[in-house]
């Protein structure tokens, strides 16, 4: 009996002792050991053995307050037992107060962070206000919220031990494995590897060995968590999460049913490419998304360089989900503005709460073969909700299939918005291509209304309102070998003008902060937009008060002082004009990606780099500045005639055939134009031949202006017998153009035509015009008939093939010619031309000076549609640097015979009543270097040098671009207003002074 008690005794002194031990005592491991050191081969077998409610949660709270009828609670709970120690996890969970009342139990969201972010009260607090439980994880140990604020600093101070340190709290504890990130707990550790180390589970290479499982893995522990609140409804759980959270997103709901819902941001689309193939058969996004069975949005910026928008055209195709959406930004890269963010919250309304109804996705469709060459993209809408826009974008800086991704392009690819036509319930825009040898990408974005506004936590936790949203349809891809085989031309062509901040110019530009008025743009990383070499950057600005403009080129930005007032302010700006954080300056625009215009900017210097900040600008103040007319210029303007908006700037072009000038004729040419162009035969009775009559007269016209610029009139296409280079040419037949029969091609049976294929044609022309201009006294050559050359009849007169051949010869020749001129000499062309059955445009500006609109309102180009086109081109030509000439008739032309048979004094008559249209219509798309002709032939003869007191008036510079509606079109310069209505052919012009 005594032993026993004895016994008894000792027991009960040793049990401390035994549970102490029992508490030491290796747990019995979450996840199964490998069998024979063979690791997890698919998606199937990583998660085989694991059962996220199997072990208890072991709950902790370190915190709890409440804030806005919100409770907020710091919390901690085990995520398993790894290589014999346990992980636990921290979180900040929230939900609405009285929901611990209400019989009706919440919907509950896990929010999962990004690369370098925290768990987040506010996301908790706005979702519970919304009437969501929301559990924010602490994956990489950092937490933000009020009185507890764990940074990098201390997540040391935890893993270091260092609990009598003031700053120290606690937070995640990984234990034996390493589920941390930036930083990592072992300095080697990285996410994308299966590889084994110190710190993983296995010793073979393993998908269990990857933080991307290990985090996949807490967030299912989280799901048990939620599901185990009382105030959770466990049967309506949603999961999202940003970047690296948007990864750990698609993990979670691939392997887990209790997900209802699911909304992954930029992230866990685009890692598939991982070197070890055990990785990509395990954790590669491509080998989780098909195992995805709840409705999923993916919300995937353009230009987001995690989540690339080429990977979400497979991400919803390889998905077994029914039931999913995409939103995706122009422009855009890793963040986004309120009607994007929002997206995901109302899918969770749609899916655990059953208050929205998403419209369905976008149908749309991209027709490439079209009779003008330019492709079309239409998009059908689901108009269930009211519809506030439907914008198309499209890009050519997509990376070919199977090309290794270049970061640096997908975060800075250019967007071409389109303005969508809608008719009845569809919408459709062309598509002009720059070229046809780089893909096509296309998407639409249709913004609906909200009924009422949504308030949220975005993706970096920053509260935001949205009122609507956006929803995206699919993008399109077309490759070059598609555009080819389907007839695509390219038809945009490269321009100087970057932005005239009309209409919708906004939509190619982008700003995460939409409430200042500071926007970005990667316009200039386009071809369409790219800089000349040794161009300048110009830009107006008017700002009502004196502020400082901060101009940004990538990592370099200049500081701009603005006078202030109602003037506008040129700004010209060479690339040495901008300096980066060290003070470097930017050697050149070449690769340049992102412009910027803004009140203040700080340059940051990369990860590593030891430099101070550079802020630059000042807070804004009164209004927010005007802008117009960004754009290039380049050398050019050393070489162009002078220009002045004083009063109608005006240029000459005819020739007088018996002889020269006289001293007062060319005295007043001299003194009335800063150009002229002398036209063929000019003072050939003369001197016999037109090169000597045109050298001659140039040298007349320079004694009395040595400024005036002297363009030798050439014909490209017509052997004109009034040259002496005519007699080389009459001697050399296998020069001579000839139709498809083999019969000389002669323009009404008389005038011989030019083989531009022919290279020998093409040397002895550019030697012509190389011995006006460089060994003359002529300033630039005149190319004439250029309208004639591409007519599509000469298809049947020629035959393709030599069509075809004559087509890149024009191209050829002026090329050649400005190989032989040089760069300081111009080059005019005629031209553009606006017909009802044909449309000919400024489709040579990239070799020339100058283009010529030789017939408005006159002959063939008499309606209001092709006079409007008219000015559309001079408008669009002149914005791209090019001088326009623009020739106008009072009426009547040359070969009107009744029309010349009235007297000198008549015709004068005539022409001064009718000049008020034709002046109007080339003001109100007049650019700088457009110049106004107006006579009625080209002999000097007929009307050529009469003058008249409209072109004697001050006008000043415009004041803005020409406002259109309908028919009528208005514009305001600084001493005169403008307004002419195409339809009744009627103008005004009232002027001021």
């Amino acid at each position: 009996m005594k032993n026993r008690l004895l016994a008894f005794v000792l027991m009960l002194l040793a049990l401390p002792g035994l549970l102490r031990a029992a508490n030491t005592r290796p747990k019995a491991e979450t996840l199964p050991p490998l069998v024979d050191g063979r690791a997890p081969r698919n998606f199937d077998e990583i998660w085989a053995g694991f059962d996220p409610r199997a072990e208890p949660l072991e709950i902790e709270t370190l915190k709890e307050w409440e804030e806005e009828d919100v409770v907020l609670r710091i919390v901690r709970f085990r995520i398993g037992v790894f290589k014999s120690q346990k992980a636990t996890l921290a979180a900040v969970y929230g939900f609405p107060k009285d929901a611990t009342q209400s019989v009706t139990k919440l919907p509950g969201l896990v929010q999962i962070h990004g690369g370098g972010q925290y768990a987040d009260y506010k996301a908790c607090l706005l979702n519970a206000k919304r009437g969501y439980a929301t559990v924010s994880i602490a994956w990489a140990g950092r937490i933000s919220a009020p009185d507890y604020r764990v940074t990098p600093a201390e997540v040391k101070l935890f893993w270091d031990g260092k609990t009598d340190d003031p700053k120290y709290k606690l937070t995640t504890d990984w234990g034996a494995v390493d589920g941390y990130h930036a930083p990592g707990r072992n300095p080697g550790n990285v996410f994308p590897s299966a590889s084994p180390a110190a710190w993983t589970l296995d010793e073979v290479e393993s998908p269990r060995n990857s933080g991307w499982f290990l985090c996949a893995l807490a967030a299912r522990r989280t799901l048990t968590f939620l599901e185990q609140q009382p105030e959770v409804d466990a049967d309506k759980l949603g999961v999202y999460g940003h970047s690296m959270g948007g990864k750990i997103t698609v993990l979670t709901a691939a392997a887990d049913a209790r997900v209802k819902a699911s909304a992954p941001s930029c992230g866990g689309i685009s890692d598939r490419d991982n070197d070890s193939p055990l990785y990509r058969a395990t954790i590669g996004d491509d080998a989780n998304l098909k195992h995805i069975n709840c409705p999923v949005i993916f919300l995937s910026p353009s230009n987001d360089f995690h989540g690339r928008i080429d990977d979400l055209q497979k991400a919803v195709k390889e998905i077994s989900a029914k039931d999913w959406r995409v939103t995706c930004s122009a422009h855009h890269n890793h963040q986004d503005t309120a009607e994007y963010q929002v997206a995901g919250p109302l899918w969770f309304d749609q899916y655990l709460k059953e208050t929205f109804r998403f419209p369905k996705t976008p149908e749309t469709s991209l027709e490439l073969k079209t009779k003008d060459g330019v492709s079309v993209f239409s998009v059908l809408p689901d108009s269930s909700k009211p519809i506030l826009a439907v914008d198309i974008y499209y890009t050519q800086q997509g990376q070919p299939e199977g090309e290794k991704n270049d970061m640096d392009n997908t975060k800075s690819r250019f967007w071409h918005h389109t303005v969508a036509k809608r008719t009845g319930n569809s919408w459709a825009a062309k598509l002009p291509l720059l070229s046809t040898d780089k893909p096509l990408w296309v998407y639409a974005n249709v913004v609906y209304r909200l009924d009422t506004p949504v308030t949220g936590a975005g993706y970096y936790y920053g509260p935001y309102t949205a009122t609507t949203f956006n929803l995206s349809s699919t993008m399109h891809v077309a490759t070059p070998g598609q555009l080819e085989k389907e007839g695509v031309q390219a038809t945009a062509k490269p321009s100087l003008v970057i932005e005239t901040f009309e209409r919708d110019w906004e939509k190619e530009w982008f700003a995460y902060k939409l409430d200042d008025w500071a926007r970005k743009t990667h316009k200039v990383y386009d071809e369409r937009w790219k800089a000349p070499a040794h161009a300048k950057l110009a830009l107006e600005v008017r700002s009502a008060q004196p502020n400082k403009l901060v101009v940004g080129i990538d990592q370099y930005a200049t500081e701009i002082q603005l006078s202030g007032g109602s003037t506008w302010q040129q700004i010209v700006l060479s690339s040495q004009d901008f300096r980066n954080i060290t003070g470097d300056k930017l050697p050149d625009w070449k690769g340049i990606k992102e412009l910027r215009l803004g009140s203040q900017e700080t340059l940051r210097p990369k990860r590593g780099d030891t430099s101070k900040p550079l802020s630059l600008g000042a807070a804004w103040q009164g209004s927010k500045p005007e802008f117009r007319s960004l754009r290039w210029i380049t050398e050019k303007a050393k070489y162009y005639p002078a220009f002045s908006w004083e009063t109608v700037p005006v240029g000459f072009h005819f020739g007088k055939t018996a002889s020269l000038m006289t001293d007062e004729e060319a005295q007043f040419v001299a003194s009335h134009a800063s150009f002229v162009c002398l036209e063929k035969g000019h003072a050939s009775r003369q001197f016999k031949y037109t090169e000597e009559g045109i050298e001659r007269e140039a040298q007349q016209l320079k004694k009395y202006n040595p400024n005036l610029k002297v363009i030798f009139y050439w014909n490209t296409f017509l052997d004109y017998p009034m040259f002496q280079a005519h007699e080389v040419y009459q001697k050399r037949p296998e020069w001579w153009l000839k139709t498809q029969d083999g019969t000389p091609d002669k323009k009404n049976g008389r005038i011989k035509r030019y083989d531009l294929s022919n290279p020998e044609v093409r040397e002895w022309w550019t030697d012509v015009a190389q011995k006006a201009v460089i060994e003359g006294s002529c300033d630039g050559v005149f190319m004439d008939a250029f309208p004639q050359i591409s007519a599509s009849g000469n298809k049947v007169l020629w035959g393709i093939e030599k069509y075809d051949a004559i087509q890149k010869g024009l191209l050829d020749i002026i090329k050649e010619t400005r190989l032989k001129i040089g760069d300081d000499k111009l080059i005019f062309y005629n031209g553009i031309r606006s017909r009802p059955s044909r449309k000919i445009g400024n489709d040579y500006a990239e070799f020339t000076d100058a283009v010529m609109i030789e017939h408005f309102g006159h002959f063939q180009s008499v309606s209001k549609e092709c006079m409007l086109a008219d000015i559309r081109a001079m408008t669009e030509a002149g914005k791209n640097g090019e001088i326009v000439v623009f020739k106008a008739w009072p009426g009547f032309a040359w070969i009107d015979q009744e029309s010349m048979q009235l007297s000198l004094e008549k015709k004068r008559e005539i022409a001064a009543k009718n000049i008020t249209f034709p002046l109007a219509a080339f003001l109100v798309g007049a650019q700088e270097n457009a110049y106004f002709i107006y006579n009625w032939g080209y002999r000097m003869k007929d009307g050529c040098l009469e003058w008249y007191p409209e072109l004697d008036k001050k006008l000043g510079t415009p004041l803005a671009q020409a406002e259109q509606t309908g028919w009528m079109l208005k514009r305001d310069f600084e001493h005169a207003s403008v307004w002419v209505n195409l339809e009744a052919k009627e103008a005004n012009i009232n002027w001021h002074d």
